[in-house]
Formats: structure tokens, C-alpha cells, sequence
């Protein structure tokens, strides 16, 4: 039989080497191998195949291995020394050994290149009992006259891995995709549904193979369709990673259907973009949700005016009857006890007991204007500047508690209800003052321009706003659902320590003050 050439890897002084006798053998298996085995072996050779990153074997027909690689060594667990009283079947599984040598068998008919199985891929078995995924390819080799084979074990393990994490990673993406509530569709980069799930097809009530005939501009309401080709766009452009915004969805019995879309990007290895995947939720019901608490909120808002307004109104009414009626017959019992003293002043015990009767007559008289103040100061009839200028004297004469006030020259001229609303969260804001705050200062500012600007500022103890609800009284949260129902705002800052600031802003214009 003609011998074919040696591999390319060898040159002529290999070949040449091949053929001399050797006599230095390794040990006692190699001794009855043919000088042409022991060419592998050879110092250059053996160096140059223990740098292949794959494990390379050498056997006969018969089976045994006569040489391997260092990475043979790694790979199975065994010494070269080992390896090389083994059989070539010693280490593929005991459930494929049979398949194993008919493959062999062919191979020694046939001799060519090819891999041990249809797949390219067979197992391999470890010196542990182990088994791995594997690669085998095999390749003829003539030395000195006797046909061998090379065979190249590739482990797959990494590989496998790799794939089953891919696989389980589709399963899940396919079975999220299909059973998420939300609708979700892939669509190419000219806007084209090229995968769409269950839930997409009943938000807009199409079927599947409809939708994958239509793109997401065929759905969009024409009115919404600028700013969601300007987004789109904008992603595809790469300017941001994704976006989400409200939209109206057309159904396909004409109904539109509001929707919060997210849509982003899947792109290649480069990142250049090959689809888009987007997810719709229906909103529908929670905006209308969200407009019917909106109203609610109004409602109820209008409502608490409205008491807020019935409220100062019994406080003025009450006011007045204590101030008028009840003040008029203190006055009238004042004036009666005058005319005894005139009438029996000659009596020292009755004169006594006369003028005990007035002093308690005055003290009352004075608890009653208080009660009326309390209940409706008059000063607020004069107008909110004067009201707060009333209230900030009384509160320092009360608390001995220095309040400075600082107020636009103009006078502001506002609607009985904003005005008692503002002149309630001053002096509930005081009260506080007065009672949480343990400050020995308190600023009052009101300006005027394009809104209404009132402020109160302590230097007290401060505290913690969200515990506001916690404050006895109106509270600071009463005051902002008041201020906020006449289309102001309420802030509060403070902190241990700091003292508290309360700001009121409130629609205004300058035209409001004269």
C-alpha cells in the first residue's frame, strides 16, 4: 500500500527522524511500540502539541493510546503516564462505548477527516467517573508502514452552558412575552409588528395575524402620532436608551383607548438597532379614575369653603349678639350700679358691695369683647392689613412674645373669604407659635404684586413637617387644603432647631391694591 504524505506540520528532517530506531524508550508500554509512535515523542514535536489548547490522543487499531497532550492531561485527570496504558475507550461513558468503537471501526476502514458522531459532538469521562459534552475529531496518520488516528477532544462544557442559559433565557422571554398582562409587541425598524402577544391583540382588538400586517402608526391616534414618531426617532438616533409616554390607542371598533407606552431598543453586538419592543398598558380606566378624584378633591375643596364660609358667618353672627346684646346690658347693669352709689352711697357696707358688683360688671364687659374679637375680630372688617396688625399686637401682649410685622404700603383690598381665610392661618399660625415653638420672635411679611405673598417666621424649636397632621387645632395640613381651595399654595420649612418658616402664595393682582 502506497503511504500518504506526513502531515504539513512535519518537515523532512522530522520525516527523516521518523525513521531512525530509537533506544532511549520511555518505559516498558512503549518499548513494544514502532519507531514511528515514538516520533511524537520526539522533544520538538511533543513540545509543539503541548501547547494545542485542545487534547490530543494517538492510538492504533488496536485501541491503546500511545501518546497525549498536556491538555489530555488537564482535561480527563489522568498522568501521561496513565493515559498511556489505557485503552482509547477507558475514556468516553460506558452508555456510548459501543457506538465509540463502531465509529472507530469505520474510521480504520474509511480513513478521513471527520468527527465522531453526526453532531460533531461525543462525551467524554473524566479519571473521577465525571462526564463532559465533547467535541471528537478524527484524523488519519501513517507511521512506518501502520495506520493511526489523531483525535482532537474539544470539551463542550462551557459551550453547553452557554446554550442552555440561552435556552432557558428564550423559554422565559417567551413565556413572559406571552403570558404578560400588558400588551407587547416587536416591531422592526420601520414600524412593523413582527411579534405581537395575547394581551396586544385584546387591547386593540385585533387578532395576532392582523396586527403583523399592520404598524404601530396604524393604531396611533393621528392627533398623538407626531410626538410618538419624534420619540421614536429619537431612540432609534440612540439619543436616549428608551422612552415611555401617554398616547391614544385606536380599538378597532373606532374606540380610543388611552395608554402609557414604553417602547426600547434590541440592537447587535455594536449596538446599532434591529427591532424595538414596546409595552402598552391600558390606562383607560385610570384616568378616569384619576379625573373623577380630581373632581372629588374640587368637591370636596368647594365643600369646605363653602363650611369654612357658613362657619365665619356664625362666628360674625355669634360675634355680633355678644358684642351688641349681651355688651348693651352689661352697659345697662354698669349704669344701673352708677346710680346706687349715688342713691345709698352714704352706706359704707353698700358702697362696698356696689363697687364689687361694677368690678365684676367690667371684667365681664371685657371677657365679652374678647369672646366677640376671638370670634370676629372688628379690625377685620377694616381689611386684612389691619386685621393682621390687630392680631400681631394681641399676640404679644398675650405671650409676651415680640412680633415684628412687615407689610406692602398699598392697601390690599380682597374678598371677604380670602381675606378671613388668610387672617385664620396667621392666627393659627401663631397659636402654634405660641405653643410648640418656645421662640421669642415672630416676623409677619405681606407683599402684593402678581400674587399674594404672606409669610411667618419664628426662631423657636422647629419641628418635623411630616408630622404636621399630628398639630392639635385647624393644623398646618387644614390650612394648605384651605389656601389651596382658593388656588394657592402652602409650604412649610423647618427642622429641630431651625425655627419654622410658613409661606402662603395666593392668585393676586396689583390692581387688588389701591
Amino acid at each position: 500500500m502506497k503511504k500518504p504524505p506526513l502531515p504539513t506540520t512535519a518537515d523532512h528532517g522530522l520525516r527523516r527522524r521518523a525513521e531512525i530506531p530509537l533506544t532511549n524508550h520511555r518505559d516498558e508500554a512503549l518499548r513494544n511500540d514502532s519507531k514511528g509512535r515514538n516520533f511524537l515523542h520526539e522533544p520538538q514535536v511533543h513540545a509543539v502539541l503541548d501547547t494545542f489548547p485542545d487534547s490530543c490522543l494517538l492510538t492504533g487499531a488496536d485501541g491503546r493510546i500511545s501518546f497525549a497532550n498536556r491538555s489530555a492531561e488537564k482535561l480527563f485527570g489522568y498522568t501521561r503516564e496513565e493515559l498511556l496504558t489505557l485503552d482509547i475507550s477507558a475514556l468516553v461513558p460506558p452508555r456510548v462505548r459501543g457506538d465509540h468503537q463502531q465509529h472507530l471501526n469505520e474510521f480504520f476502514h474509511r480513513p478521513q477527516a471527520r468527527g465522531m458522531d453526526t453532531k460533531g459532538e461525543m462525551g467524554g469521562v473524566r479519571k473521577d467517573g465525571s462526564e463532559f459534552p465533547a467535541r471528537i475529531s478524527l484524523s488519519p496518520l501513517w507511521l512506518n508502514g501502520e495506520q493511526m488516528v489523531i483525535a482532537v477532544v474539544h470539551d463542550m462544557s462551557e459551550l453547553h452552558s452557554t446554550h442552555e442559559a440561552m435556552r432557558i433565557a428564550r423559554e422565559f422571554f417567551e413565556n413572559t412575552f406571552v403570558a404578560a398582562p400588558a400588551g407587547m409587541a416587536i416591531a422592526d425598524l420601520e414600524g412593523r409588528y413582527i411579534k405581537v402577544n395575547p394581551a396586544m391583540c385584546k387591547f386593540v382588538g385585533y387578532s395576532e395575524q392582523e396586527l403583523l400586517k399592520m404598524t404601530f402608526m396604524d393604531i396611533t391616534h393621528p392627533d398623538d402620532l407626531a410626538s410618538n414618531l419624534y420619540f421614536r426617532r429619537c431612540l432609534l438616533d440612540g439619543e436616549f436608551p428608551s422612552f415611555q409616554l401617554e398616547k391614544r390607542c385606536l380599538h378597532k371598533d373606532g374606540r380610543e383607548i388611552r395608554a402609557l407606552m414604553g417602547v426600547s431598543t434590541v440592537g447587535d453586538k455594536s449596538g446599532k438597532p434591529l427591532y424595538t419592543i414596546g409595552q402598552v398598558l391600558d390606562i383607560d380606566q385610570l384616568k378616569h379614575a384619576e379625573a373623577a378624584l380630581v373632581e372629588s378633591q374640587r368637591q370636596l375643596r368647594s365643600l369646605s369653603v363653602h363650611q369654612e364660609g357658613l362657619l365665619e358667618d356664625e362666628r360674625r353672627h355669634i360675634a355680633r349678639e355678644v358684642h351688641d346684646e349681651l355688651g348693651q346690658l352689661l352697659t345697662a347693669l354698669k349704669m344701673d350700679i352708677s346710680l346706687l352709689r349715688l342713691h345709698f352711697g352714704q352706706d359704707p357696707s353698700l358702697l362696698e358691695k356696689l363697687d364689687s358688683m361694677r368690678t365684676l360688671a367690667e371684667e365681664a364687659f371685657h371677657v365679652v369683647r374678647q369672646v366677640a374679637s376671638n370670634l370676629r375680630p372688628a379690625a377685620l372688617d377694616l381689611g386684612l392689613a389691619p386685621a393682621i396688625e390687630w392680631l400681631a399686637k394681641d399676640f404679644s401682649q398675650r405671650w409676651d412674645i415680640s412680633c415684628n410685622i412687615d407689610m406692602c404700603g398699598d392697601e390690599i383690598a380682597l374678598d371677604d373669604v380670602t381675606a378671613t381665610t388668610v387672617f385664620r392661618v396667621v392666627q393659627e399660625s401663631l397659636l402654634n407659635v405660641a405653643r410648640h415653638a418656645r421662640a421669642n420672635e415672630v416676623t409677619i411679611s405681606l407683599q402684593c404684586g402678581n400674587r399674594l405673598l404672606l409669610r411667618v417666621e419664628d426662631n423657636g424649636c422647629g419641628f418635623d413637617p411630616s408630622a404636621i397632621s399630628k398639630l392639635p387645632g385647624l393644623g398646618l395640613f387644614g390650612m394648605r387644603e384651605r389656601i389651596q381651595a382658593l388656588g394657592g399654595t402652602l409650604k412649610i420649612d423647618s427642622g429641630s432647631g431651625m425655627g419654622t418658616k410658613l409661606a402662603i402664595e395666593l392668585p393676586f393682582s396689583q390692581g387688588d391694591c389701591t
